[in-house]
């Protein structure tokens, strides 16, 4: 499948998810109740299928999963730097979230997927699987250095919650039951019944997930911060996988499909759970929401852009 079969129907699912939104058929607690069908439903079956399928010796690449942490702690790190550029501090932790946090979750494994195949559904999951403890850990660490009042009792048993339910993530564990399925190559799903359940359950997944981003887009209070909120997304959604490419091909040695999906990921925008972090952390959450929905409506152009640009 091209890039723009992919990505026409990720417009489509996420514009139905807005006019739902407009319509009042998605409010906050139906967008709750997709959230965790999605969440502890849809995206574990499959991730578990996908990678439960493959070889995991043929699926697994250090290679790769090593190329995007560093890119990930890379852009955390320089992130930083132009978040203390900022003069209004209340900014500053949202900006930097921004600028890291993507969302390879729902709309990186749709593209890798529909444009790469299975195979790639299942890397990708993995790499999603390293990186889930890893970014969620470094989001409160950045978050609390850019808190603008003291840490009380109370958030600290937040940080402590949120760090517990980091190791409780379905997601994550359906990766680490998929892998030890796959090593010790259980054919599970050579029952019939098993194999249609969880196919249905994670054909849930994708779809669903763009329904619910384009029901949490908002433009409330984007005019005022539009020109940090779009120079942003097109740096991270154009210019960090340019970037990405480059230390992929000459420092990790990526080629092929491998190279794909891992700059496919981080051509990602803006991941839905950062206004989560944000709002619980002390951030400025709608700041958040507008880097959630521009850079979500601007990588529908720049994902297809990235693919020809650099020939994936």
């Amino acid at each position: 499948m091209s890039i723009f079969d992919a990505m026409l129907p990720m417009a489509f699912f996420i514009l139905l998810g807005y006019v739902f939104r407009k319509m009042n058929l998605i409010n906050e607690s139906v967008k709750t109740f997709l959230n965790k069908l999605l969440f502890y439903i849809g995206l574990p079956a499959m991730a578990f299928r996908s990678i439960a399928n493959f070889d995991f010796v043929k699926t697994f690449s250090l290679a790769l999963v090593m190329h995007n942490l560093t890119i990930l702690l890379f852009t955390f790190a320089i992130g930083m730097v132009f978040a203390f550029m900022i003069k209004d501090k209340s900014k500053r932790g949202s900006f930097h979230q921004a600028c890291y946090r993507n969302n390879q979750a729902y709309i990186g494994l749709h593209v890798s997927k529909n444009v790469f195949g299975e195979l790639a559904l299942a890397k990708a999951t993995l790499v999603n699987g390293f990186e889930i403890p890893v970014v969620n850990t470094i989001a409160i660490i950045g978050l609390e250095i850019f808190r603008n009042n003291e840490t009380d009792i109370a958030t600290r048993k937040k940080v402590i919650k949120t760090l517990i339910n980091i190791i409780k993530n379905p997601f994550l564990i359906a990766i680490v039951l998929g892998s030890i399925v796959s090593i010790l190559h259980i054919r599970v799903f050579q029952i019939t019944a098993i194999d249609n359940i969880f196919e249905m359950a994670g054909r849930l997944a994708l779809p669903m997930a763009l329904i619910l981003i384009g029901g949490s887009i908002t433009f409330k209070y984007l005019k005022s911060n539009f020109m940090l909120v779009a120079s942003v997304s097109l740096i991270r959604l154009l210019a960090l996988p340019i970037i990405a490419y480059y230390v992929g091909i000459y420092i990790f040695k990526l080629s092929g499909l491998d190279l794909s999906i891992a700059i496919t990921l981080l051509s990602t925008p803006v991941a839905i759970s950062s206004y989560v972090f944000a709002k619980e952390m002390g951030a400025d959450e709608q700041l958040m929401a507008s880097f959630i929905g521009i850079s979500t409506i601007f990588s529908i152009a720049t994902m297809p852009i990235i693919n020809i640009l650099l020939k994936l």
